[in-house]
């Protein structure tokens, strides 16, 4: 996990998002792309500003896109972190895409509870995202928090599988300070044995200690309650996926811990 791609906006998200990037790309010693998409910027004020001032719209919004973009490569340098910038324009989820191929990971912002996306991306448009990329997606809360406390929602099916593989993987390749992540183990009282014994056979292959959490009630009132006992700063799930926790994380439910946790969440189908 040596190549991460962090989603640049012009709102208040940003600079809790670059933070997280750089926590994880100095934890992970791993390099960063910052990508910056300048329509959607504009997209977002069409309609509000006449015509005949669009052009120095465009000009103010490149002009702050640009200052926050050497902001961010000189937080990067401070922090011996190796940056490349990258520009696109046109549809967001497109540029994404081009890129996401080169990186293991994308960091993009949240804005707050709810699933909404950087650029303004609406829930649906960051579902549809989220179906599309190809690789682990964290979308990073609106506070500006370190990494200390990580949860995994883990079922035993094919995405809590995937979600529990990419944090094993960042542990083994973690140089920060040592983090031990919470397993909550979900379904129902007979299952969540068998689903703990499995998760612990994955950690002792990779030689990770975890901490494992046992609960056989509802899975989005599990989630949300340990996430603010233990302060939870990353909450990795198997999402989108036809999986049991897929079928409880989907529609109502998935709205509920979306609308609800304020923490930074790790996204694998």
């Amino acid at each position: 996990m040596k190549r991460l791609l962090f989603v640049m906006d012009t709102s208040e998200i940003a600079e809790p998002s670059l933070a997280l990037s750089l926590d994880l790309a100095r934890g992970l010693r791993a390099s960063l792309s910052i990508l910056r998409v300048t329509d959607p910027v504009l997209k977002q004020l069409d309609g509000y500003i006449p015509h005949d001032h669009k052009a120095e719209v465009a000009a103010i919004a490149a002009g702050k896109m640009d200052r926050q973009l050497t902001e961010a490569m000189r937080a990067a340098l401070q922090v011996k972190v190796t940056c490349r910038p990258l520009v696109s324009s046109g549809d967001v989820c497109a540029a994404i895409m081009a890129e996401a191929d080169e990186a293991d990971m994308v960091i993009i912002g949240r804005r707050g509870p709810g699933a909404t996306l950087a650029y303004g991306m609406s829930d649906a448009i960051a579902e549809s995202f989220l179906r599309q990329v190809p690789v682990p997606v964290v979308m990073a809360g609106r506070e500006m928090r370190r990494i200390r406390n990580i949860l995994i929602a883990f079922d035993g099916q094919h995405g809590s599988l995937k979600a529990m593989a990419v944090i094993l993987d960042l542990l083994v390749f973690w140089r920060g300070d040592p983090l031990i992540p919470r397993v909550l183990c979900v379904g129902n009282e007979t299952e969540t044995e068998e689903i703990a014994e499995q998760a612990q056979k994955l950690a002792d292959a990779r030689s990770v200690k975890i901490g494992l959490i046992r609960d056989p009630g509802k899975v989005e009132e599990a989630i949300v309650r340990i996430v603010e006992e233990k302060e939870i700063d990353l909450l990795a799930m198997g999402v989108y996926s036809k999986t049991p926790l897929h079928q409880r994380l989907f529609g109502s439910v998935t709205q509920h811990v979306l609308s609800t946790v304020e923490c930074s969440m790790l996204a694998c189908h």
